[in-house]
């Protein structure tokens, strides 16, 4: 092996001397002091700057104030009665105006004499209006029932006739009410006759006999 040259640092043994000279030499001028100085006490906080409103944490600003409002009167005055409108002006809308036909409405006299006239006068169909609207008002009067039975009679409805003298007779025991069903049941036999002559064959012993009992029903009534 060539001999070291003259300045070579060796790797190993070296660095540990190196090392070790390092650990024993001091570091000159830089010794540290045996203790630390006692802390400065702290400084209070720096102002605040100008033109901001101091805050602190957590806390809400002030509350804004209201406008007072005025004092509320000690009582309201009362409101004027309303006028009635005078005679002969119109109703408000939705008001019906009273007339002489709405008095009697509920007056079962005034419909009676109402139906009655009409009766007399021809004009049914009213008359069986008014007779309708006074059985609604009196349920257990016969005489509305009794009105309505002529009134069907006469103009042919012979089922509603029997029907209606029924109605009275159930109200009150009557005999001119039993003599008008007696005759409306002989004309609905009449026509119930008449109907089974025509069905019936000419050789078929029933109807000679319907023959008969009509001849005699219509010799009872007059026909």
């Amino acid at each position: 092996m060539p001999p070291a040259s003259p300045g070579a640092v060796p790797l190993a043994a070296d660095t540990a001397a190196g090392a070790d000279s390092a650990a024993s030499t001091p570091v000159s001028g830089s010794t540290l002091p045996e203790s630390l100085p006692a802390s400065a006490p702290l400084s209070s906080p720096p102002p605040p700057l100008a033109g901001l409103a101091p805050s602190i944490p957590g806390s809400r600003p002030p509350p804004v104030p209201r406008p007072s409002l005025p004092p509320a009167p000690a009582s309201i005055p009362a409101a004027p009665p309303l006028s009635n409108p005078p005679s002969g002006s119109p109703s408000a809308p939705g008001s019906a105006a009273s007339s002489p036909a709405d008095v009697g409405v509920a007056n079962p006299a005034f419909i009676e004499e109402r139906a009655r006239h009409a009766y007399e006068t021809g004009r049914l169909d009213v008359a069986e209006g008014y007779y309708l609207q006074l059985i609604r008002l009196k349920p257990k009067d016969s005489g509305p029932w009794f009105q309505l039975g002529n009134l069907y009679s006469e103009q042919g409805r012979l089922d509603a006739a029997e029907r209606a003298y029924r109605e009275s007779l159930r109200r009150r025991d009557d005999a001119r009410t039993l003599h008008n069903l007696g005759l409306a049941q002989v004309k609905l036999g009449i026509g119930a006759l008449r109907e089974a002559q025509k069905r019936l064959p000419p050789n078929d012993p029933a109807r000679r006999e319907t023959q008969e009992f009509l001849r005699i029903l219509l010799e009872s009534i007059g026909k």
